[in-house]
């Protein structure tokens, strides 16, 4: 509502309420009154005045923008954006804006300052602070550690209450307050000869090689100690070991050593030789780079083995006992021959085996077997009459003639017989280890012959019954053949017959 308006409402109610009498003397004393009031607003210049983002309307005689921000009791200095510039005249509705700069605390190379600013990138703000920031420096915003070399490019806004000119209350994203740079310490490294530098954060030198990715071995040597303070300017060696690989119970171990043989590198590392155990190269062999030691580890043992001793079979003539009858007497057992050896291992694997000692643990004991040699002549019924034969043999039974003797009918001994005689019925073939040639025999079915050819399939129990080629008869079987006396000499008659067939 404006000021004139209001004065002349406010005059006519308190007009209305006075007594009557003297009432004009009043009335127009207001009158008067409410038209001067009215006549200093009408003389006010009235302006928009926005503040941090919050707009006001104000009326002012002030002449300058500087003049009116003081006279709204609005502070400001000269970080702050305002338009148009404090020296700016005012007129009548022109819009005033005043952007206050935040302060911001910046802590490095030993110092405090403030900056006020309208960013609110670090970037931004080290750079009005006239700061640097290297990536090995640590950068800490608002007491929180951010990465080296990190920009807060999005600030996550952290409302923060500031008054404004007119004592109401607005929110503004100030979320940078504090930034802390802290300096990395840089230290001079000569590792091995080769020189670098490095800078670092840590507070050890171990720690600070392992930061700056500087492997360390078993063996390197660091000086000083790798639990000694980093200071500024500090030079540190590094010795490195000569790279050793070793090779031992199934498993390699590398390391780096300063040792000057091999035997010293196994103390090092806790290795020890027992027995006969090998070590490749020996153990007074100097380091080298680089080097790779094996350790054999060498066992011997005592390794028994037997083997069996086969038994002999010893036959024994019994005048007592029938022809072609046996009789075990003693079975027969193996002996047992016993060998021990020394073997060798390495790492596990048989190298070599030595005898060292041979013996009969167990002599074999034959079997004896009885054979009878007592001839009975007996008399056989055949369809040609009687007969005598003094031995009966089961036989296997085949036949052939000439013609499948397996001789060409141009062959000098075709037709004849290992005897030498014509070919024909009644010549059998025979195994002479068997049936000793010339003997007469009798085959049932076949009838009698004469034991007069060989040949090289008859072997042991099995004849040939001969044919001549017009009268061929297949045989194919088991049979008899009975042994015609007279009984031979006892020096050609074979007493055991082979199993076979």
């Amino acid at each position: 509502m404006p000021l004139g308006k209001g004065i002349r409402n406010l005059v006519l109610a308190g007009v209305y309420w006075l007594p009557r009498p003297g009432w004009w003397v009043f009335v127009a004393s207001l009158v008067l009154v409410a038209w001067a009031a009215t006549g200093y607003v009408r003389a006010l210049t009235p302006v928009t005045l926005v503040v941090d983002g919050v707009s006001q309307q104000v009326h002012t005689r002030r002449t300058t923008v500087g003049a009116l921000l003081d006279d709204a009791g609005i502070a400001w200095t000269g970080w702050d954006r305002i338009a148009p510039e404090p020296g700016a005249a005012v007129r009548s509705g022109m819009a005033i804006e005043v952007w206050h700069a935040h302060p911001v605390t910046v802590v490095a190379d030993g110092t405090t300052r403030t900056v006020y600013t309208h960013s609110q990138r670090v970037d931004e703000i080290l750079g009005q602070a006239g700061l640097a920031l290297r990536a090995s420096d640590e950068l800490w915003v608002n007491g929180a550690r951010m990465t080296a070399g990190g920009i807060l490019s999005e600030p996550q806004a952290r409302p923060l209450r500031a008054a404004s000119s007119r004592g109401a209350q607005r929110s503004t994203p100030l979320t940078i307050s504090h930034i802390e740079v802290r300096r990395a310490t840089l230290i001079h490294v000569s590792d091995n000869g080769v020189e670098q530098t490095i800078r670092t954060m840590s507070d050890t030198i171990g720690q600070a090689l392992l930061e700056a990715g500087i492997l360390l071995y078993l063996g390197d040597r660091v000086y000083p100690d790798l639990g000694a303070p980093v200071t500024a300017g500090l030079h540190v060696r590094i010795r490195r070991g000569t790279p050793v690989s070793v090779a031992v119970d199934g498993r390699v171990l590398r390391t780096r050593t300063h040792a000057a043989t091999v035997e010293e590198v196994l103390a090092e590392l806790g290795i020890s030789l027992v027995g006969k155990d090998l070590v490749i190269p020996p153990p007074d062999a100097g380091v080298a780079d680089p080097l790779h030691i094996q350790v054999v580890r060498v066992a011997e043992r005592a390794l028994i083995e037997q083997e069996e001793i086969p038994f002999q079979t010893e036959w024994i003539a019994d005048p007592a006992l029938e022809l072609d009858q046996r009789r075990v007497d003693n079975v027969g057992a193996p002996g047992i021959r016993r060998r021990r050896y020394k073997a060798v291992y390495h790492d596990g694997a048989e190298v070599a085996r030595h005898l060292e000692d041979e013996w009969v643990a167990w002599e074999p004991q034959s079997r004896q077997i009885a054979y009878g040699t007592r001839i009975i002549v007996r008399t056989l019924e055949t369809p040609d009459g009687p007969i005598e034969y003094w031995r009966r043999i089961r036989v296997f039974l085949t036949s052939y003639t000439e013609a499948t003797c397996g001789k060409a009918p141009d062959h000098p001994w075709y037709g004849l017989t290992r005897l030498g005689w014509k070919m024909r019925h009644g010549i059998i073939a025979v195994d002479p280890k068997v049936i000793r040639l010339r003997t007469p025999l009798y085959v049932p079915g076949y009838g009698r012959g004469v034991a007069g050819d060989t040949g090289g399939l008859i072997k042991g129990k099995h004849i040939d019954l001969g044919y001549d080629v017009d009268n061929f008869i297949w045989y194919y079987e088991w049979g008899y053949v009975y042994l015609l006396t007279p009984v031979p000499p006892a020096s050609e008659i074979p007493w055991i017959l082979p199993d076979y067939p």
